[in-house]
């Protein structure tokens, strides 16, 4: 089965330190006869409770697991390249992701352990794929994210602000910038909450 972590071994040609213990990846849950014993994970890993059952970690998760970029960096990973994600180009690569297999993860929080929700999702559509957002996973229809992302443009151009798109709360001066388009502001007031929507807005 191809991983996150094999995707990332792959494409950034890292030479693996092989283990010694056998065993099934806690991870990612592949078993493995070069592993090391799951007692090298930290006591204070905050995914801790995302792991799953096994007494190993295969040596593509190790190495993710020790490396600091996949938490701190927003990334895009293909077979063949890997590449840091600025949040200028976020909404680019979103509805333009690579062709499969990819992974897709940003990061508001720049610290959290996010990549472990994605170990074993690996996306094999473009027009249809899941990312992690810390430890969110987003469901992506790129067909609805362009409409989300156009709507908001065209009202932040007027002044409203992202706080008023995501909480659907918006200020009396906001009102008379949108024409007073009801149909408009309880359309966003629906979409209040809708993880598409509030990723449409992280991105635009």
């Amino acid at each position: 089965m191809l991983t996150l972590s094999k995707l990332i071994c792959k494409a950034r040609e890292v030479t693996l330190e092989l283990g010694n213990v056998a065993g099934t990846c806690v991870f990612c849950g592949c078993d493995t006869e070069r592993g090391y014993s799951n007692t090298l994970i930290s006591s204070n890993f905050t995914a801790g409770d995302r792991l799953g059952g096994g007494n190993t970690v295969c040596p593509e998760c190790l190495y993710v697991y020790n490396e600091p970029t996949y938490r701190k960096r927003a990334w895009v990973v293909t077979e063949s390249t890997f590449a840091e994600v600025k949040r200028e180009n976020a909404k680019e690569l979103l509805l333009n992701p690579p062709d499969p297999p990819f992974v897709i993860y940003l990061t508001q929080s720049w610290k959290k352990q996010g990549f472990v929700n994605l170990i074993n999702r690996v996306q094999e559509s473009k027009s249809n794929y899941t990312i992690g957002l810390d430890y969110d996973l987003i469901e992506v229809n790129t067909e609805k994210l362009e409409e989300y992302c156009t709507l908001i443009s065209e009202i932040l151009e007027k002044k409203v602000t992202k706080t008023e798109l995501s909480t659907g709360q918006f200020k009396a001066k906001s009102y008379e910038k949108l024409g007073y388009d009801m149909e408009l502001i309880e359309k966003i007031k629906t979409l209040v909450g809708n993880p598409l929507w509030n990723l449409a807005i992280f991105v635009s």
